[in-house]
């Protein structure tokens, strides 16, 4: 069987161990130095970013990132911002053509010119007469109005024996007598629940609009 050298106790005694050790102590330090440097970066990049929540964070989790970890996540970034500016640039080149849509109703107003004098040509006296016209546009808002619907129902009798009446069919409602209509419940269910407005203030709508509602009563 071979025989085993003994290792000796100290460093000193053995030049290569000493030179191992102090190869490897040097290569700890520059990684302590590196992650603390990280740690510091990743700091700062916490306080510009959110200010004063930077103190919220741990500084113990942040020996989690590494170098590659860190700068994989700014690539993509970098790049977004890039893609950002230049979709900006795209966007403030040139003013956009106001196009009005379609779909929208159309109220024409036609603007005439009244006063005979105006219509006189002041070098021949002639009346003046319409030749073309001009058309501009602008878009307007009809705000919501309550008014009182009247469902008049015709009654029917016999002109000689006044018997056998009969009279038209009454309208469904939407409660059972009330007098909301299905308009009016569509905009009290619609603004609460889509437009998430309040019972007070669709209260203070509909008595700007000449209906008083109690918000008890648009509740139940």
């Amino acid at each position: 069987m071979p025989v085993q050298k003994e290792l000796p106790n100290d460093a000193a005694s053995c030049p290569s161990c000493h030179s191992l050790v102090t190869e490897l102590f040097a290569q700890l330090q520059k990684q302590n130095d590196k992650v603390e440097a990280l740690e510091n970066f990743v700091i700062k990049l916490v306080k510009d970013k959110y200010g004063r929540r930077a103190d919220w964070i741990d500084p113990n989790q942040l020996t989690l990132f590494a170098a590659e970890q860190l700068q994989s996540t700014q690539e993509p970034q970098e790049d977004e911002f890039a893609k950002t500016t230049e979709q900006e640039k795209k966007e403030r080149k040139g003013h956009p053509s106001r196009q009005i849509p379609n779909n929208l109703p159309r109220e024409k107003c036609e603007h005439t010119i009244d006063d005979v004098e105006k219509l006189t040509c002041p070098k021949c006296q002639n009346l003046r007469k319409q030749v073309s016209e001009k058309v501009d546009y602008q878009l307007e808002y009809r705000p919501a109005s309550v008014y009182v619907k009247e469902n008049v129902r015709a009654v029917y009798a016999c002109s000689d024996c006044k018997g056998e009446v009969i009279e038209a069919q009454k309208p469904s409602a939407p409660i059972t007598r009330g007098l909301a209509g299905p308009g009016l419940l569509a905009f009290v269910i619609t603004s609460k629940y889509s437009e998430h407005l309040p019972l007070y203030r669709q209260e203070q709508i509909l008595e700007r609009n000449g209906l008083k509602i109690n918000r008890s009563t648009l509740c139940e």
